[in-house]
């Protein structure tokens, strides 16, 4: 096995290709997020964006896209923004380990690998499992719709009509490519959440949802969507579109109109044009909430872990997991007491 570590703008037009046909051959790597085109944006503003090549017999297998860190220990691209995290190729054939070894590193942490990746199921944390809510729109929307919960439409349906009557009538826009737009998303997301304002006050961060809105690939092209009643913007919807279908990043809503479920409204309005566009497969991302779950008829397993390139550093942190933290899966960054202790943190 052979492993050459370039950044993502070094990736010639023969690996973009080898790229798009392993992520059409894998379903796991099917992402936008896990993208050639992504990983290009990310590398823009983010001066440690990689790309572990993996080579056998002259032949792409597999590429691992990653953020080197402190101490050589890398994350996966686009920390904090992106949906979908791991391997691109055929995960079977190999070795995680040696490629973290071969590529330099002394480690690469991960949240949010799907379990279809067996080379990375190895190394995850004992119950550090999550659901992902998905939409699956392969029967077209009435089926996704009878597969929901009746008394959740009826009350949305509700909304709607107090929406209409007391603001102006609804109406989806399928796709906005207005920046101002994205701007009024971000503000509303910091507004709501600390962890959202302090991820945004990063210009890096900002700088590459900017860039992917202005994005057009066919493996990775930039979607905000809006629900709009009468003349205002009731909610946004930031997503990344690739061939599988859409992958939402952020939804954010006008809280003067939180009453009437804007966000809520918007995924169902979306859900219901998706298949006219020929889009049946939508990825909602981790994280439990009632939200998510109202919505999804669907799902996959994801793991977190890490791959150690020490099989010493491994075993140590390893069995600090088991005997202190107990497979906590928020608690990673404190295996690294346990690696001092033992002389090679």
């Amino acid at each position: 096995m052979r492993v050459t570590v370039v950044s993502p703008d070094e990736l010639g037009d023969a690996e973009r290709a080898a790229w798009a046909l392993l992520q059409d051959q894998v379903p796991s790597s099917a992402n936008p997020c896990l993208s050639s085109t992504f990983a290009g944006i990310v590398g823009r503003h983010r001066p440690g964006a990689r790309v572990a090549i993996v080579e056998e017999a002259g032949r792409t297998v597999a590429f691992l896209p990653f953020e080197a860190g402190a101490r050589g220990i890398a994350t996966p691209i686009g920390i904090g923004l992106s949906g979908a995290e791991g391997f691109v190729g055929a995960h079977a054939a190999i070795d995680a380990r040696e490629v973290v070894r071969a590529a330099g590193l002394r480690g690469w942490r991960f949240r949010h690998v799907s379990v279809e990746q067996s080379v990375l199921t190895l190394h995850a944390y004992a119950g550090a499992l999550e659901q992902v809510n998905t939409i699956d729109l392969t029967n077209g929307y009435d089926a996704y719709v009878a597969a929901l919960s009746k008394s959740e439409t009826r009350a949305l349906a509700r909304r709607r009509r107090g929406l209409e009557r007391d603001v102006g009538p609804v109406r989806l826009v399928w796709r906005s490519t207005d920046t101002r737009h994205l701007e009024t998303l971000l503000d509303w997301k910091s507004e709501q959440f600390d962890s959202a304002r302090r991820l945004f006050s990063d210009g890096g961060s900002r700088r590459i949802l900017y860039d992917l809105l202005e994005t057009d690939e066919a493996d990775c092209a930039g979607w905000l969507s809006l629900l709009v009643a009468g003349d205002r913007i009731a909610a946004i919807q930031l997503a990344a579109a690739g061939p599988r279908g859409l992958s939402w990043f952020a939804t954010g809503y006008n809280h003067e109109l939180a009453r009437y479920s804007p966000g809520t409204l918007m995924a169902r309005c979306i859900a219901e044009e998706a298949p006219r566009r020929g889009v049946t497969f939508i990825d909602i991302g981790w994280g439990d909430s009632a939200y998510k779950r109202s919505l999804s008829n669907s799902s996959y397993l994801t793991c977190g872990g890490a791959v150690w390139a020490n099989p010493l550093e491994s075993a140590a942190r390893s069995l600090y997991r088991r005997t202190v933290l107990r497979g906590r899966p928020d608690a990673s960054g404190d295996e690294q007491i346990v690696a001092a202790s033992v002389g090679i943190a």
